[in-house]
């Protein structure tokens, strides 16, 4: 168990933000999970990030609860041809890799770029557009172990158990009835491919994001969820308020993609990145009477009973 006093969370973070916290665990091996919360305060609630990448850490965390980073929960990998039995701290772009180099895996390709470990990216169902279920991870499950942090106990979620939606999990819908819970390990089917050649599909799937999303700046991925009963993206809708609602503070739209706010200082506040959404979100309400879903998790949001 790794145990960081005093650490900064912006360190952890994908856009830079994130005040002091008093400490920072972080797990490598299960064993030493279920001793923190055998040993922990009770009386405290857990905050859980892997890579934080759609997540926003708080500017001025307090010590009222425990906070856990997933990142180093990587004992195993098995992988076969048709299915790999992998530990939620594992990064999804390194998964796609190994995957491709060993023949399979080709129906995870479409989710390459999107940055996160296999928790995070399970909790949310990451993937790209809202029309097909075949380029979002949770169409791929079939099994979820999670820790329950209250009962203590290691519990088995099969694919009839989970339920996946844009954007949408059953493991939201758990935290959001008040469920505290920590995912061990997943399931994914994996689908063959060609070894020679599967690296150029990867990287064509990469291409398109770098030339098409603001990659390799400090940001959390794209800040509101497509309207599913609209034709327009949230982009799309963003790009027609014109120069207002552009920057507050540390925090500025990507001129790349307008659902997208990245931080060009090197450490910004997530009161900026906060006001700039509520900014946007008003003013898209306003102009098109229009409701936009917010994507990226906020800590208050996590932390909510």
């Amino acid at each position: 168990m790794i145990i960081y006093k005093n650490f900064p969370l912006h360190k952890m973070s994908y856009i830079r933000v994130g005040g002091k916290v008093l400490k920072l665990y972080i797990p490598e091996k299960e064993s030493e999970l279920q001793d923190l919360f055998s040993k922990a305060d009770t009386g405290k609630k857990t905050v859980i990030f892997g890579l934080a990448s759609n997540f926003l850490l708080p500017d001025e965390p307090t010590d009222d609860f425990i906070y856990v980073s997933m990142k180093k929960m990587r004992e195993f990998m098995e992988i076969s041809e048709n299915e790999v039995h992998i530990s939620a701290g594992y990064n999804l772009m390194e998964l796609i890799y190994k995957s491709a180099a060993k023949g399979t895996g080709e129906n995870l390709f479409p989710l390459s770029g999107i940055p996160g470990t296999l928790g995070g990216c399970a909790y949310v169902n990451a993937g790209g557009s809202n029309k097909s279920d075949s380029d979002h991870i949770g169409n791929w499950i079939t099994e979820i172990r999670l820790f329950d942090i209250k009962k203590k106990k290691v519990l088995t979620l099969s694919k009839s158990d989970l339920k996946f939606s844009y954007r949408q999990s059953t493991l939201k819908k758990m935290k959001e009835s008040g469920m505290e819970f920590i995912i061990l390990d997943l399931k994914i089917m994996l689908t063959p491919t060609e070894i020679k050649g599967s690296k150029m599909k990867v990287m064509k799937y990469i291409d398109t994001k770098l030339k098409t999303q603001p990659v390799g700046k400090y940001s959390l991925g794209c800040i509101f969820k497509n309207p599913l009963e609209q034709n327009k993206a949230a982009w799309e809708y963003i790009d027609e308020l014109g120069d207002e609602n552009m920057s507050f503070g540390t925090m500025e739209l990507s001129s790349l993609h307008k659902n997208f706010i990245i931080n060009n200082s090197k450490l910004g506040l997530a009161s900026d990145f906060k006001s700039l959404t509520e900014s946007i979100k008003t003013g898209i309400k306003k102009k098109f009477n229009i409701e936009l879903e917010r994507e990226v998790e906020y800590f208050s949001d996590y932390t909510a009973p």
